[in-house]
């Protein structure tokens, strides 16, 4: 327990590991020996790393606009949102954890995903002004790998698949009818919010980790 409380103050500087922090951490009710040799790998990554972390630059390409990312990892249960919000070449804001409430489909769990990352962006924009960051105006550039909720959030119409959905959780589909988001398609590969979603590995595959009722198969 103090591991992986320890380890959760890491992720304020190193985010890349909050994916695993929280799938660990939701495992905390059912310690073992194995949980905790993940535990180590975790903190032996961060060893060998040392030398990353987040690091902001004005010479990084599109370093004076706000980008956003979004994504979910859908499940039976409650789904893992996961967004970061970045400027200057390096996140601002993220987060990586689960869902309030139960998703019916993958769009959903996409368009929760969008409406966090709505709600904290609006959140950010002040701060940002305080520091001095001049927002000339453009609209926020909002990306999601996820064809349904990028349609959805273009149209102002309601299908068959799409009536259970809560109002609510189209706060982005308001920023962009507004004009301070636009909202773009992007592949998987190319979306960072993958990363607070799922464990990777370095080519950017998914790869399986301890859950409730499952074996661990390792970082």
């Amino acid at each position: 327990g103090s591991l992986i409380g320890t380890l959760q103050h890491a992720v304020k500087y190193r985010p890349e590991i909050a994916a695993a922090m929280g799938l660990l951490g939701s495992c905390m009710t059912c310690c073992t020996e194995e949980l905790y040799e993940l535990a180590m790998r975790v903190l032996v990554y961060l060893g060998r790393t040392a030398r990353l972390g987040t690091a902001y630059s004005k010479h990084s390409d599109g370093s004076t606009k706000v980008v956003v990312r979004a994504d979910a990892n859908w499940s039976t249960t409650r789904s893992t949102t996961g967004y970061v919000i970045k400027l200057a070449g390096a996140s601002v804001a993220h987060a990586s954890r689960r869902q309030h409430c139960i998703s019916m489909s993958t769009c959903e769990a996409e368009l929760i995903a969008l409406a966090d990352a709505a709600i904290e962006l609006l959140s950010l924009e002040p701060v940002l002004t305080k520091l001095g960051y001049e927002h000339k105006g453009e609209a926020y550039e909002v990306g999601t790998d996820n064809k349904a909720a990028y349609d959805l959030c273009h149209r102002f119409t309601s299908a068959q698949n799409s009536r259970h959905i809560d109002r609510k959780l189209f706060k982005m589909r308001e920023l962009r009818g507004a004009g301070r988001v636009t909202v773009r398609y992007i592949p998987t590969d190319e979306n960072e919010a993958d990363l607070f979603t799922k464990i990777l590995d370095r080519f950017g595959n998914s790869k399986e980790i301890c859950r409730p009722g499952n074996e661990c198969s390792g970082l």
